[in-house]
């Protein structure tokens, strides 16, 4: 059984992931709407897995001071995810966006994580690939 830490502020989106897992894997999942509450229970617990979206509200500034810069990009996933890969360079990490480039894709890429198109029409099946190979 792996912990998995899923991470979105889509309601509608993150109850179906929390379902695909639930009903096809024995994992623990945890949620988190936003980068504070992500980087709040990613420092108070270990994960196997963090699955994420490229774009989240913020949360809460002093949480994610130093993390998440406001100036940059609206992207805080990305900023994130160089958070968590900063913090832990072993942990599994899928990311997916509704905002499918090629760039995005390459700073996934370059930064060791999987990428999932969001809205594909197979996202939900490449998604459950992933993270059957936990």
């Amino acid at each position: 059984m792996k912990k998995i830490l899923l991470i979105d502020e889509e309601l509608w989106y993150f109850d179906a992931l929390l379902d695909l897992i639930r009903y096809t894997t024995t994992h623990v999942v945890t949620v988190a709407a936003n980068c504070s509450d992500a980087v709040i229970l990613f420092k108070k617990n270990k994960y196997d897995c963090i699955i994420l979206d490229l774009a989240l509200p913020a949360g809460n500034y002093y949480t994610v001071k130093g993390i998440i810069d406001e100036r940059e990009d609206k992207l805080f996933g990305l900023q994130l995810l160089r958070f968590f890969r900063k913090e832990d360079d072993g942990i599994r990490i899928i990311g997916y966006s509704v905002a499918d480039t090629k760039e995005i894709q390459q700073s996934f890429r370059q930064l060791n994580a999987d990428y999932v198109p969001k809205l594909s029409e197979n996202s939900f099946n490449k998604l459950r690939e992933l993270i059957t190979l936990l």
